[in-house]
């Protein structure tokens, strides 16, 4: 640190590559040492997007601007698969992912992504920004509204809640569970929120807070599933073996029975209107490349892998050949 705060003062170079960062100019930097750089991103008077290659780096750099940054920032995690389908998974992800899509929405000032988070797609922005939303103490709320509000945001009313995204509503008590074993319960007088706390494993009330944020816990905005079977028309067209329109269509039925009016699946990514990471940022943002043959190559090697999945899973009917469409465009990206 007294090194590179000592060339800030007294090397030219660096108070002009710091005068551009804060300008928004664009420039390109050679010799720049890993523990300088979050420094020259600090300097942008704008939202700065910094894009790594690789989990590990984008931690350190998160963890380095987190600490020397007066305001927000943000790690945004890339998806674990965009391929297989999956029911009954960790919602933490997902529920990281879109906490900090909400906070680069309502004013974060930095965010730190792998360059895998710019090939997937996010939920359309625009319904996004709509789903994110506060439980305020002393505030009045139409409960039957905010209940409809919740299952649009991807959770599941209960009787009982016993898993993450879960809710019930009885009476005048809201009990919410979220993912990374966090719970809040809201209790109504009338239409008021009267009291807010945090649940603690065994049920029981906790430490009383003054708001709960909500965030969507969904990976899309929700296919119609009316139009399911329109999906099984497509397979049906599909010259496939007997085992693979098996498997498809077993998917496909496994999706029906999430009930309701849409289903929410990553597996429909090729199927909905969706967003990128791009569109949820300001249209000031300055995107910060750290290592840009590295990023390049890692963006190559990602879109091949992507493209050979998508042929082998389509053999054995875990894909369709239209999944070579859940990334983004590579001209779009990189």
């Amino acid at each position: 640190m007294y090194c590179f705060l000592y060339r800030v003062n007294n090397n030219k170079t660096y108070k002009e590559l710091l005068t551009a960062a804060r300008d928004n100019k664009f420039i390109a930097v050679f010799g720049a040492q890993p523990n300088e750089k979050p420094f020259i991103v600090s300097g942008s008077r704008d939202f700065a997007l910094y894009v790594c290659s690789d989990y590990v780096e984008a931690q350190r750099v998160y963890r380095t601007l987190s600490s020397i940054c007066s305001g927000k920032v943000v790690y945004v995690p890339s998806k674990e698969d965009v391929l297989l389908y999956k029911r009954n998974v960790s919602k933490n992800v997902t529920f990281s992912r879109n906490r900090a899509l909400s906070d680069i929405l309502h004013g974060a000032d930095c965010a730190v992504v792998c360059v895998d988070a710019l090939l997937q797609f996010m939920p359309l922005r625009s319904r996004f920004f709509d789903d994110c939303f506060s439980i305020k103490k002393g505030v009045g709320y139409n409960t039957a509204e905010l209940v409809k509000k919740l299952v649009g945001c991807g959770f599941v009313r209960v009787d009982s809640i016993s898993a993450e995204g879960e809710f019930v509503m009885r009476g005048d008590i809201l009990d919410v569970s979220m993912p990374f074993e966090k719970r809040f319960r809201v209790d109504f007088f009338d239409d008021e929120a009267e009291t807010i706390k945090t649940v603690n494993a065994d049920g029981t009330a906790a430490e009383e807070i003054l708001q709960a944020d909500i965030y969507p816990l969904y990976e899309t905005v929700g296919y119609p599933s009316s139009k399911l079977q329109e999906i099984q028309k497509y397979i049906r067209r599909l010259k496939l073996s007997q085992n693979a329109q098996t498997r498809l269509n077993e998917i496909v039925a496994d999706l029906s029975l999430y009930g309701g009016s849409s289903v929410d699946s990553s597996w429909l990514i090729p199927f909905t209107r969706n967003s990128v990471l791009l569109d949820y940022l300001p249209a000031d943002s300055v995107i910060f490349w750290d290592e840009p043959k590295q990023l390049k190559q890692r963006v190559l090697f990602l879109y091949n892998e992507h493209a050979q999945r998508v042929e082998n899973l389509s053999k054995v009917g875990e894909t369709l050949p239209m999944h070579f469409n859940a990334f983004v465009e590579q001209s779009s990206v990189f």
